[in-house]
């Protein structure tokens, strides 16, 4: 692995992790969401500094180059977090129809009242 290329991912791995621990800082992001960058980030960081880690994995699974196993997890795990969180939302789309329809009938529940008052 090139020293640039170590340098760029410290310099990234280091700067994700600390936006993480801000953003947690600030409420903006949920603490999970938040472990999972700040993880990925000390993986990255580790794996920088220690580049014998990756070369040694990717000669055991006969990747081609160190950096194209990198490549290759970072794209698998980006893959996995897009489909968490594609559940994540598709299960909070439900709740908000669930509970839009809640709203409607207790919208209708609440003119029926009134109507009957009035009459």
């Amino acid at each position: 692995m090139s020293d640039i290329l170590r340098i760029l991912l410290i310099v990234v791995s280091v700067s994700a992790g600390l936006y993480a621990v801000r953003e947690i800082r600030k409420s903006q992001m949920k603490i999970e969401n938040a472990i999972f960058w700040f993880v990925l980030a000390i993986v990255l960081t580790v794996l920088s500094i220690f580049p014998q880690i990756v070369t040694f994995v990717s000669e055991k699974i006969g990747v081609e180059s160190p950096v194209n196993l990198i490549y290759l997890i970072m794209i698998f795990l980006l893959f996995w977090k897009a489909f968490s969180l594609s559940v994540k939302v598709a299960q909070l789309e439900h709740k908000v129809n669930i509970l839009t329809a809640e709203n409607a009938i207790n919208h209708k529940k609440i003119q029926d009242i009134k109507e009957q008052k009035n009459q």
